[in-house]
């Protein structure tokens, strides 16, 4: 007797039960999840409600250098802080962690990005703003920190 779909009912389950055999005693070695491959979170950093407890935290310094040598691309309105784009670029060399930070949004530590040094900075994403104010990017390269920021005036809070 063959099924609609060309193989016996019975081959079927076999083949869907060994399946599911395969995978779990995959998952179980953590084959599937490596645990080297999870990434750790920075939990004080996060519950910081000051820029210089956040540095603190990530990077053990709170003095940072202004420059133009970074470039926060983002619009100066946004008209729903529940979306908003913002592309980071910068000519510094060797910089190896990017933060973003918004002040006035409950939980003011938006985004930890780890780089290799060697890479060419380009970030974008899209964040939220509960409302008007400045969105910070620090850099740390050559374990110095420099900053730059960039009011955003928000007409519909996202947080």
């Amino acid at each position: 007797m063959t099924s609609i779909l060309g193989q016996p009912p019975r081959r079927r389950f076999l083949k869907s039960a060994f399946s599911v055999l395969c995978l779990g005693l995959v998952a179980k070695f953590g084959l599937i999840f490596p645990r080297a491959a999870q990434a750790t979170w920075p939990e004080k950093a996060f519950h910081a409600k000051k820029l210089s407890e956040v540095l603190l935290n990530l990077f053990q310094q709170t003095e940072t250098t202004k420059t133009k040598r970074i470039r926060l691309k983002i619009p100066g309105i946004a008209q729903d802080g529940a979306f908003v784009p913002v592309t980071v670029t910068s000519t510094l060399k060797q910089v190896d962690r990017l933060v973003i930070f918004v002040a006035q949004n409950p939980v003011p530590l938006i985004a930890d990005f780890e780089l290799s040094p060697s890479m060419e900075v380009f970030v974008r994403t899209r964040i939220r703003m509960a409302d008007t104010g400045h969105v910070i990017v620090v850099a740390r390269a050559d374990g110095k920190l420099y900053s730059t920021q960039k009011q955003v005036s928000v007409t519909v809070g996202g947080c």
